[in-house]
């Protein structure tokens, strides 16, 4: 009797911490309620800088090098910036159409593929911006972005 008295109560305590601990500390959002940060946060292309800011600290870039950088990721942050505007319009715009008392399901679905429709495009600039930036890299480096593109893709 003991033994299984000992049992539930570990077990209770297991479950108790895993169940803490995948519940993180989460803001508060009016539109989705509790959750992660959302692409539409001031903070999100900050968040996108601090993460490319860490793999390219990785680098050790030279001056010449950091230069070009520093003008490659202001493209990068503008860009950013100016996809989760839209992005935020768009949600927007999605969200007063299916607060209508009978919402269009043909309007909806438009906005979304005109919103689709520029996504080639974006991805060809970034991938622009990503070359110009490899371009600038000596060997050694070369070698290290592809080390974390290998390690992106196996996940």
């Amino acid at each position: 009797m003991k033994t299984q008295r000992k049992f539930l109560i570990v077990g209770a305590i297991m479950m108790i911490v895993a169940l803490f601990s995948g519940c993180g500390p989460h803001r508060y959002s009016k539109e989705r309620g509790w959750g992660h940060h959302g692409f539409k946060d001031k903070g999100f292309p900050e968040r996108i800088m601090k993460r490319l800011d860490r793999k390219v600290d990785d680098l050790d870039l030279s001056e010449s090098q950091s230069g070009t950088y520093k003008e490659i990721r202001a493209k990068i942050k503008a860009n950013v910036t100016k996809a989760g505007e839209e992005r935020g319009e768009l949600f927007d715009e999605i969200r007063a159409e299916f607060d209508r008392e009978k919402p269009d399901m043909n309007a909806a679905v438009e906005l979304v593929k005109e919103k689709l429709r520029g996504m080639p495009e974006h991805m060809g600039n970034t991938l622009d911006l990503f070359m110009e930036f490899y371009n600038v890299l000596d060997e050694d480096q070369k070698a290290k972005v592809v080390e974390m593109i290998r390690k992106r893709a196996r996940r």
